[in-house]
């Protein structure tokens, strides 16, 4: 699944990476389709892979600031 940021600048993807090593097999991947001047990722992408526990608290952290702004409106 991917989902465009930043103007779709920037496109995100989560996965599930079968080749990657043991343990940290959710990739994070980012990738900037903005012109070249404006990139910020050395090559325009990168991959992070996590632990499912890391995977999760980056969700939860995502839910939780969702719901703060929505308890503001």
């Amino acid at each position: 699944m991917s989902v465009l940021l930043d103007e779709e600048g920037l496109r995100v993807t989560a996965f599930y990476d079968r080749s990657a090593a043991r343990g940290e097999n959710i990739c994070l991947y980012l990738e900037e389709t903005c012109p070249g001047a404006l990139k910020l990722l050395q090559g325009g992408e990168a991959a992070v892979h996590l632990t499912p526990g890391q995977a999760r608290a980056i969700a939860d952290e995502l839910l939780a600031a969702v719901m703060e702004e929505k308890r503001k409106k």
